[in-house]
């Protein structure tokens, strides 16, 4: 169901690998992980995160070569892409997603604190968190394995300094994208009114929302290629394949973001009801 609402094909050679594959390993890893006491799980998961840029230089070859697609990887290649390296069709290696998966998990009892006694701690940990990342950034010698540089001016600086790496996510992009969360969600508990209200309807129905929004920008995609000429040929496939002539400017990125939010708000409203209202087991991981 995913993987056809990015590529628009039935394609096997055109299948990525990449949110819910990492979420599913994971989960099946916390399966064994929650036997251990709590505190292990946080602190099994922190380790995997801090120290997996350790193996930075560790390559795999190509899993597949040539059109049509022969594999050519080895069982190295296969179990290093597996495990850490970005490697079409592996776009999310499981680590260190398992780790962050199980820091996620250590965290739940601080989320059913009391309102204040939450909102600090959310605080204080986002905030060791940032500070982490100035610091690790700072250095330059860890954390990531594309190093910050100075630039022709500031802007560009400051813009490679936040210019980290995402596949797989580096100590340093953990850092700075979990620590800002983090207040976010301690300065989210005090939101009221209608924002907050439907912030809430996204949050009860995060599966639901992430596959339709897939195929709702996909086709929006289309309509873009028949405007612009492009046609709608070369955009039956995944994304990494699109035609390198094809996009919109970053303002026109984020109006799209905005669309498509208002856009399956209803959607999500609806089905929101739905769980609320049944209790059918499947229901649930939607």
């Amino acid at each position: 169901m995913v993987k056809f609402g990015w590529a628009f094909n039935l394609d096997p050679y055109q299948t990525i690998l990449q949110v819910i594959w990492a979420i599913g390993w994971s989960m099946i890893a916390l399966a064994g992980l929650v036997w251990l006491p709590l505190p292990m799980v946080g602190l099994f998961g922190a380790a995997m995160i801090a120290s997996h840029n350790l193996f930075d230089g560790i390559t795999a070859g190509p899993l597949f070569r040539g059109t049509p697609r022969v594999f050519v990887g080895t069982l190295r290649d296969c179990l290093v892409s597996f495990l850490h390296q970005f490697n079409p069709p592996i776009i999310y290696p499981v680590i260190p997603w398992i780790g962050v998966i199980a820091v996620g998990y250590a965290l739940g009892p601080v989320l059913r604190l009391e309102p204040a006694r939450r909102r600090r701690a959310l605080i204080s940990l986002g905030a060791a968190l940032c500070i982490g990342f100035l610091l690790v950034r700072g250095l330059n010698g860890y954390g990531d394995p594309q190093p910050w540089a100075h630039q022709r001016s500031s802007l560009f600086t400051a813009m490679s300094f936040l210019n980290t790496s995402k596949y797989p996510p580096s100590l340093d992009y953990l850092l700075m994208t979990l620590g800002p969360i983090l207040l976010l969600l301690a300065a989210a508990a005090k939101l009221r009114g209608p924002l907050a209200s439907a912030l809430a309807v996204f949050g009860r129905v995060p599966f639901f929302f992430y596959v339709l929004h897939i195929y709702l920008i996909h086709a929006a995609a289309l309509a873009l290629g028949i405007w612009t000429g492009i046609g709608v040929e070369p955009l039956l496939t995944v994304w990494p394949r699109f035609p390198t002539s094809f996009g919109i400017p970053l303002a026109g990125v984020y109006l799209a973001w905005l669309l498509v939010l208002v856009a399956l708000y209803p959607a999500c409203r609806w089905f929101a009801r739905v769980k609320a209202a049944r209790r059918d087991w499947w229901v649930g991981y939607l």
